[in-house]
């Protein structure tokens, strides 16, 4: 049983950091060196909370983390695309924003990109 957890927890965290939250947050911090999770110091910024396997939201975003690294070796992009939107929700979540906001972190990101 502790190995299963470990590797949702693996993948709740690799959800968490892979959202668009995260990334929005990573540019943020590090806007002048170019955007993206480049620097190992974003991961002291990016506060990804401790999975919770009594919580409904990390189980979810670890089961979609594990369904989009399927999807990604089958390299079906729309499939990947529609789990990001997915992880965005659940991440939005976990982080207390709202819809709104997230629609603005994602527009801008699209615009940085």
């Amino acid at each position: 049983m502790l190995g299963r957890k470990i590797i949702y927890e693996a993948h709740f965290f690799c959800a968490c950091f892979n959202s668009s939250p995260a990334d929005f947050a990573a540019i943020s911090s590090y806007s002048g060196g170019g955007g993206g999770i480049a620097s190992p110091k974003v991961v002291e910024r990016i506060r990804v909370p401790r999975y919770d396997t009594n919580d409904a939201t990390h189980r979810a975003m670890a089961a979609l983390s594990q369904r989009a690294h399927e999807v990604a070796a089958q390299e079906d992009e729309d499939a990947v695309r529609a789990i990001e939107a997915e992880i965005d929700a659940l991440a939005a979540k976990v982080w207390g924003l709202k819809e709104a906001e997230l629609r603005e972190i994602q527009e801008s990101l699209e615009e940085l990109r």
